[in-house]
């Protein structure tokens, strides 16, 4: 990883790049890129940046610069800011959280984890039509996906990605979970993309399809992005006293109360689309916390031996149709609001619930989160002060992505009708 522009320009000689690839995202969460020569590349244009449109510039994050491995001509990637776009950068979006986090005093600095979960397939077939609709799909060998697994490891290493983890799911055939290690905002989803990336590359080469769908298959565990985050404020965190609960502080319940009083908002940002209530109805998770064994959308993360005073809480509904600027960044926004609203996640009926919950939604005051994409898309329409009140978000932003939601997935899927229903009602 280059640390700055001298760098560059050492990786570009020693390695003989030819190409140059910008990568940038859309607020819908789209990766998308533009290349160059490289001997276009030069200091004043890593400086000013590229011209992408007419009122639109990529300005490269000189930090993020690698080679890409996958690239059969050397090929150095830069992450870059969407400047002067009709439509909000998200990357951007994510920088003006870390700038609120640092104006609240309530820290001055965010850690975010995350574990994301993916499946392999060795053949993967669907179809929409107005006259045929299916899927069919095939998963991968378990040995083969070892084998895959330590390409992407050896991937994520040249990007600058920190894995902490990678493991097989157990009775989850093609699924795999990687945990990646906690980075600020804006790097942590940076790492999210780049990851999301490799994968599909290294699946590719191999012949084979990866996909981050939330519930791909009927009758096998969804994958889901679990989001872990702590503060940190002068070095220490904000989060921890050994004598709370879980040596969880004050500053945390109020953080874990602010998420939970906006949770089904949130997931009009985080759980997006349509498939991700799929997934949901089966996790059927509660809107409360506890410990990570309780079934609740947000979970406090037992700290290991070296993170005694570095307490986390973990946000479980996520997935990976999600923008992760935009997840993360509304994740913390909540929290922020519950602190500064002073909002207790006890007092206000959210638990803490032990390993062994009530049994559904209803039981002792408690209930499910938004049973389905609409039902979160109306919440954010509703709930969205916590978003734009520090003008992280635009009301503008938020609006456009509802909008956009509703149309390709809410009404689209409404008017579509599903294979099964043939079955049902085809003989009626």
């Amino acid at each position: 990883m280059a640390k700055k522009p001298g760098d560059i320009f050492e990786t570009l000689a020693k390695h003989a790049v030819q190409s140059i690839e910008l990568r940038y995202t859309e607020a819908g969460g789209a990766a998308r890129c533009a290349s160059i020569p490289a001997e276009r590349l030069d200091a004043a244009t890593l400086s000013e940046g590229f011209a992408l449109d007419p009122g639109a510039i990529l300005l490269p994050d000189v930090a993020s610069a690698h080679l890409d491995p996958f690239r059969a001509a050397p090929t150095l990637v830069l992450l870059c800011d969407l400047l002067d776009a009709e439509d909000e950068d998200p990357r951007r979006l994510a920088k003006r959280a870390e700038e609120a986090l640092a104006a609240s005093g309530a820290a001055d600095a965010v850690q975010i984890g995350s574990e994301l979960r993916y499946y392999v397939f060795d053949a993967v077939a669907y179809e929409n039509a107005p006259d045929a609709t299916g899927y069919r799909l095939e998963p991968s060998a378990a040995g083969e996906l070892d084998a895959l697994r330590s390409e992407v490891l050896v991937a994520l290493h040249a990007a600058g990605i920190e894995v902490a983890l990678q493991r097989a799911i157990p009775g989850a055939s093609g699924q795999t979970a990687l945990e990646l290690r906690p980075r600020p905002l804006v790097r942590a989803a940076d790492a999210v993309l780049g990851a999301k990336h490799a994968i599909r590359a290294v699946a590719e080469s191999r012949g084979k399809s990866a996909t981050f769908m939330p519930k791909p298959l009927a009758n096998a565990p969804g994958s889901g992005f679990r989001v872990s985050l702590g503060l940190l404020k002068d070095g220490k965190s904000p989060f921890f006293d050994k004598d709370g609960w879980s040596t969880a502080s004050q500053t945390m319940l109020f953080f874990i109360g602010g998420v939970l009083a906006h949770v089904d908002s949130l997931l009009g940002l985080c759980a997006p689309s349509a498939n991700s209530y799929t997934r949901l109805a089966e996790e059927r998770l509660l809107v409360a916390f506890g410990p990570s064994r309780a079934a609740t959308a947000v979970a406090v993360d037992p700290p290991g031996l070296a993170e005694t005073r570095f307490p986390r809480i973990a946000f479980r509904p996520p997935d990976l149709s999600a923008n992760p600027y935009l997840a993360f960044a509304a994740l913390l926004c909540a929290g922020l609001d519950g602190i500064a609203g002073r909002i207790d996640p006890i007092s206000a009926g959210f638990g803490p619930l032990d390993a062994r919950p009530p049994r559904g939604p209803g039981a002792n005051g408690l209930r499910a989160l938004a049973p389905a994409l609409r039902d979160a898309l109306d919440a954010l329409d509703r709930d969205q002060a916590y978003l734009t009140g520090g003008g992280v978000f635009s009301a503008a932003l938020l609006s456009n992505l509802s909008a956009k939601r509703r149309a390709t997935e809410v009404v689209a899927l409404e008017r579509l009708p599903h294979p099964y229903e043939y079955e049902l009602s085809f003989d009626c």
